[in-house]
């Protein structure tokens, strides 16, 4: 897989409009923002190769994406494309939580690299909505306005939770008490009342 993911970095940057210096930079700029999104520490791993890692990885999860809505991004041997098999794999393994990238570096890379322009970052939510619909089918509802109108999205998984919320009930209507009159009532106010003996 990272030989699949270095070259889907090498398609990323061709298509892109923005240089390799610019996303190191980015993403070394976020760098202490990436560490606090983590349970883990990387200490073991130098701050170079992080960025390296992070570049390779959210560049992968981003032409995955655009490659499967747009076929213009497909080379012809794509290795993941060209086996239908695979995408599923794909689907899922971007979803295990050791795999999870922060959401706000895919739409920062995307922005920067300027493939959609202008961009917007509903753009990026459709596009893994239906990503996500296509892998998870009846876990990810049909609507994404739900997504859309969530505060902030961490990471895909956090996409699948919002999908599994339910819906937010709505308040009923509080109706208006109505009460009858007793008959004490009704009969000071005019009302004849007669006595049956049939019954």
């Amino acid at each position: 897989m990272e030989e699949h993911k270095r070259m889907y970095l090498q398609v990323f940057l061709k298509w892109s409009n923005a240089r390799l210096e610019g996303f190191i930079e980015l993403i070394g700029d976020s760098e202490a923002t990436f560490c606090n999104c983590y349970a883990e520490t990387f200490e073991d791993i130098s701050s170079e190769e992080f960025v390296k890692m992070i570049l390779v990885d959210a560049a992968f999860v981003i032409m995955v994406i655009l490659k499967r809505r747009f076929s213009a991004f497909r080379g012809r041997d794509d290795r993941i494309f060209s086996r239908p098999w695979m995408m599923g794999e794909v689907g899922i393994d971007l979803c295990m939580l050791e795999n999870q990238l922060p959401f706000f570096i895919l739409l920062d890379l995307l922005k920067l690299s300027k493939i959609f322009n202008p961009h917007k970052e509903s753009l990026l939510i459709m596009l893994v909505h239906e990503f996500l619909r296509g892998v998870w089918d009846s876990w990810v509802t049909e609507d994404y306005v739900e997504i859309l109108s969530s505060s902030k999205i961490e990471h895909f998984v956090d996409f699948l939770r919002i999908y599994q919320q339910p819906t937010r009930p709505h308040r009923p209507k509080v109706l208006k008490r109505l009460t009858t009159s007793t008959a004490k009532t009704l009969h000071q106010a005019g009302v004849q009342f007669q006595l049956d003996c049939h019954l």
